[in-house]
């Protein structure tokens, strides 16, 4: 062999050295531990796993009270009634017309009154509700609808008291 094909195969040597070396130091590295990847049927089985433990916790007929309890309540109200949300109160007017009134004065100087979820705003003392809008009273803090039409119709969930 001439000096060339020598110095050739040193440095063919040493790259399938250093290639090896550099394979064998990062699979040494490797830890599945800070693998952030896992298979679909892994999460699925994690998934199923939570959802047995959850639904040993509850109890069924617990749990049916509370779907019950959580429902909607009809309301029927005349003119001058007022709807007043004694507490956490959720209402949908499906007929007639109703007024807000917010009775705290708190309420009444940083503009507070009812959320209408539907239109993401706030519904102030003396607006009109509009219809089939879901209207939220966050406390029993002097918040309530009057009842301006001859009849109007409410759909309420949470604490609430009629006056009138």
């Amino acid at each position: 062999m001439d000096r060339r094909q020598k110095i050739m195969s040193f440095i063919v040597l040493a790259l399938v050295v250093f290639t090896v070396g550099s394979f064998a130091a990062g699979d040494s590295a490797y830890s599945m531990d800070n693998d952030p990847l896992v298979s679909l049927s892994y999460v699925q089985n994690l998934k199923q796993e939570i959802v047995n433990d959850l639904y040993k916790k509850v109890d069924a007929n617990s749990f049916a009270d509370y779907m019950r309890s959580t429902g909607f309540v009809f309301e029927r109200m005349t003119k001058g009634q007022q709807l007043v949300a004694t507490g956490s109160c959720e209402m949908i007017l499906r007929g007639g017309e109703g007024t807000v009134v917010i009775t705290d004065k708190a309420n009444l100087v940083n503009k507070v009154g009812f959320s209408d979820l539907t239109a993401a705003r706030e519904v102030l003392n003396g607006e009109s509700v509009i219809k089939n809008h879901l209207m939220l009273a966050s406390a029993g803090d002097g918040r309530l609808i009057t009842v301006t039409s001859d009849v109007a119709y409410f759909m309420v969930r949470g604490d609430y008291t009629i006056v009138g």
